[in-house]
């Protein structure tokens, strides 16, 4: 080890230098008398003399600095102590904090376990509310009616898609309105807004029970649409706590009741009128006078007579057609049929009454190798009868009307046209509704139930076919339908 010789003191330097002299000397003279040598040399003698006096002098003088680095030694030491009791207090005081922070720490771990076990809790809770409000929607979206909930203040905070849906605002335009005072408008039968008070919701928030009415929604587009509401109130502990409002649709349903209205009165106008005239003609036919002087007036009575009643034939055959594809009771008798040589058999029959009318009618086979097909005679008389007889009925005096037939490789087709008023872009979408006959067709010709082009439509697609048709106001008609070979039994 190197000792820093700056670091020694004189005092200190002088008293190791003398010590070191002093020891060397005993060493000489201490081996001059063990080896008995005689006589010792002087200098040694006065060397060791020297030194025997000087010594306590050198030690007088360098001992006073030797006491002060002493006493700053003790100083220092006694301090030493204090900075180290202070320590050990310090450390003590550690000791007992770190004790605290661990009881803390464990203390917090307990929190922190407590908290995540509540925010377990909490997320499994969350979880099941997640359940069930999907559950909710699902059930409230496969409602087919309208459904809103409201709050004791009539407010909405529920509904399914059908009302955004049916009244052509978006979930959060109606969320929060107050039902049928805010959204949506409510009116009467007569287009008269229905005060609230009298409105089913109000009714069910203000404990006056289920209320059900048949009342009008009016939408965002300003259309009223009839509905047919129910309002019932939500009761738990005894506290009204807002409503439920259901409501449905029966636009159609209006629509059927008024095209049924018209029907039984149009049914019945045609009912009357032929049975009026065979009456009118039977009762003519009673005078013997009328058959022996005129015999042809007699036949003329009784060709009116036989045509009415084909009319009162085909209007119950109608009736009847109707009743079975409702009921879908519609009983095919296929037959083995050429179907070409049907057609103009049937075209011949339909001739006599385009004649009666000055309308030409023409009938055109371009068909191509056609094969024989099973099919109920009677029905397909019945739609070449009633799609032939229309383009006749609504084709202008000296008019035309064609009847082409064709093929393809699996499908029979045919076309039927007509240069008659043709049908306004309004009425085209109602054109194979039941019982829907337009004004035009009506002030053209009286007669008619609305049903023929219904009983086509229901036939040839019973088939397996299509029917489809072309229009254009004042310029004409072609309906044509197609028919697989191989069609439905």
């Amino acid at each position: 080890m190197k000792m820093n010789n700056s670091n020694i003191s004189p005092a200190r330097f002088f008293i190791i230098l003398i010590s070191s002299i002093v020891m060397a000397e005993t060493l000489i003279m201490f081996l001059f008398f063990y080896l008995h040598l005689d006589p010792i040399p002087e200098i040694f003698l006065d060397s060791f003399l020297l030194i025997t006096i000087l010594s306590p002098i050198l030690f007088f003088f360098s001992f006073k600095p030797l006491v002060s680095q002493m006493k700053k030694t003790e100083q220092i030491k006694n301090e030493l102590i204090i900075y180290q009791g202070k320590l050990t207090q310090q450390s003590a005081d550690l000791i007992t904090k770190t004790e605290q922070i661990e009881r803390q720490n464990k203390e917090l771990e307990k929190r922190q376990a407590a908290t995540l076990n509540i925010l377990e809790d909490l997320n499994l809770e969350k979880a099941n509310l997640e359940e069930v409000r999907i559950k909710d929607e699902a059930f409230l979206r496969s409602i087919g009616e309208g459904v809103v909930v409201t709050d004791p203040a009539g407010k909405v905070i529920m509904i399914n898609q059908v009302v955004a849906d049916f009244l052509g605002y978006s979930q959060p335009e109606i969320l929060g309105k107050v039902w049928a005072k805010d959204l949506p408008r409510v009116e009467d039968g007569q287009g008269k807004q229905m005060p609230y008070e009298q409105t089913p919701v109000y009714m069910a928030l203000h404990n006056l029970g289920t209320s059900s009415k048949e009342l009008w929604y009016v939408n965002a587009g300003n259309e009223a649409i009839p509905v047919v509401v129910t309002a019932s109130p939500v009761i738990i502990s005894g506290q009204n706590q807002g409503a439920v409002v259901v409501f449905r649709d029966i636009s159609k349903e209006e629509e059927l009741d008024k095209a049924k209205s018209e029907f039984i009165s149009l049914a019945s106008h045609q009912l009357r009128t032929p049975l009026g005239i065979t009456k009118w003609y039977m009762e003519a036919l009673k005078d013997d006078d009328l058959i022996s002087k005129n015999p042809q007036m007699a036949r003329d009575y009784l060709d009116e007579i036989y045509s009415s009643n084909e009319r009162l034939i085909k209007l119950v055959r109608d009736l009847l057609a109707v009743s079975r594809i409702e009921q879908s009771q519609i009983k095919n008798e296929p037959v083995l049929t050429e179907v070409v040589e049907f057609i103009e058999k049937v075209f011949k029959q339909l001739k006599v009454e385009a004649q009666e009318k000055k309308i030409e009618i023409a009938l055109f086979n371009k068909s191509q190798n056609l094969p024989k097909m099973e099919i109920d005679q009677e029905k397909l008389r019945e739609v070449l009868e009633n799609l032939t007889s229309n383009a006749i009925k609504y084709a202008p005096v000296s008019g035309k009307v064609e009847v082409t037939i064709s093929n393809d490789n699996s499908n029979l087709q045919v076309d039927i046209k007509d240069n008659g008023m043709g049908i306004s872009k309004e009425d085209q979408e109602k054109i194979f509704t039941k019982f829907f006959r337009s004004e035009k067709a009506m002030q053209n010709d009286t007669t008619g139930t609305g049903l023929g082009l219904y009983i086509v439509k229901s036939y040839v697609e019973g088939w397996g076919g299509k029917v489809r048709f072309e229009s254009e106001e004042g310029k004409g008609t072609t309906f044509h339908f197609s028919l697989p070979f191989k069609s439905k039994s």
